[in-house]
Order: C-alpha cells, then structure tokens, then sequence
C-alpha cells in the first residue's frame, strides 16, 4: 500500500514538473514573440533612415555638391526627421564641405552637428581640427585634438597624425603609442606609422586620416 502511493505520489510529481516546464516553454515563447515585434518597430525607423544615408553617401561619390543640395531640402523640408536625424546631416554635410575646401562653411556645419550644441564630441572636435589645420590655423588644431585624446584616447591616432603632419616625428611615435598599448591587434595601424616613422626617410602624413567616419547603428534582435 505504502509502495503504490508513493509511485502515485511520484507520477504526480513529474506530471506537474512537465506541466510547469510547458508553462514556461509557452511563456518564455511569447516573451520572444513580443520581443521580436518590438525589435521589428524600432529598426523600422533606424533602417530607413539608414536608407536615407546611404542614398546620399552614393551621391557624394558622384557630385558633392548635389549631395549637399539634397541635405539641405532634406533639413527645410522634411518635419519627420529627429534632432539625432539633423546633427547626422550636419556632421556629413560638414565633411563634404570639408573635402570641397569650403572650410569656415565647414565649421558652421559641424557646430550645428552637436546634439548638445556646446562641442562635446570628440569626434566633432577632430573634424574641426581638420578643419583648422586646412586653414593653418595648428595651434587650435591641436586643441580641439588634445581634447579629443582625452576624452576618447582612440582620437591619440589623429594627435599622432598631426604632428605628423608638422614632421614632428618624436611627438607622433609617443601618440601613436598611446593608444597602440590599449590593444595591440585592434590598433596595429598605430604600430604601423611607428614602424614607417622609425625610418630614416618616413613617408609623413600629409591630413588627419579618419577611423571614425564608418556609421554604427544599434539594431534590435
């Protein structure tokens, strides 16, 4: 007697174990579901706006200065893009200007890219160094630069350039191996320059070369 109530007591027992193991299955599935929904709607927005981008990006290839015109009617025209959407056409809007030499147009475009409108990015800082260093203007070059280091030690790459540029040879191998200890594989072009540098007859850098130029976007899955 004592047997068959505990086989029943057993049988029971894993009955509602897999009972409750169903339960959760069901469960963690609609989480998944209701995930996967609302990841849906916030890439929705992001991949068009991507779209966008890359439209203008493929014009710029072919005429910068249609590109810009396009920005433009994109700024005055188009009341569904955001403040992140408008700072992002500044920002490349400053870069084209920036390749045409149109350098103080350039600063004014990268000014407004600021979300915070008080120069806070250091990516925003570097452009303007390149900027600055178009129009010989070094000494705020390296500010905005210094600055950037600083803030982010990955812009020590553009710090080490600029003295490149101004074939200050000592002063770029000691950025360039700033940021080439924080990681040795990642930043292999630091050693790169470091190598070239070590020469006796290096091939200087001539402009800031940028790293940061590639767009990041945050998807949900």
């Amino acid at each position: 007697m004592n047997i068959t109530y505990f086989l029943l007591f057993v049988f029971t027992f894993f009955l509602s174990c897999h009972n409750q193991q169903d339960n959760f299955q069901s469960e963690l599935q609609d989480i998944r579901e209701n995930f996967s929904k609302e990841a849906k709607k916030h890439n929705a927005p992001i991949l068009k706006w991507e779209a966008i981008i890359d439209r203008i990006n493929k014009i710029a290839l072919v005429d910068k200065k249609l590109a810009i015109k396009k920005i433009d009617s994109l700024l005055t025209f188009d009341s569904s893009i955001n403040r992140t959407n408008t700072c992002d056409l500044h920002f490349i809007k400053g870069d084209l200007l920036y390749q045409l030499d149109s350098s103080k147009s350039a600063l004014e475009e990268f000014s407004k890219s600021d979300p915070d409108t008080n120069m806070t990015f250091a990516k925003i800082w570097v452009a303007k160094a390149g900027v600055y260093l178009k129009m010989k203007e070094n000494v705020m070059a390296e500010e905005y630069l210094r600055k950037a280091s600083e803030n982010s030690y990955e812009y020590y790459w553009n710090l080490g350039n600029y003295f490149e540029i101004l074939k200050k040879k000592d002063s770029a191998i000691v950025a360039y191996q700033r940021l080439y200890v924080h990681d040795t594989i990642f930043y292999k072009y630091c050693n790169d320059r470091i190598i070239e540098l070590h020469k006796n007859n290096p091939q200087y850098l001539t402009e800031l070369v940028f790293k940061d130029r590639e767009r990041k976007v945050l998807l949900l899955y």
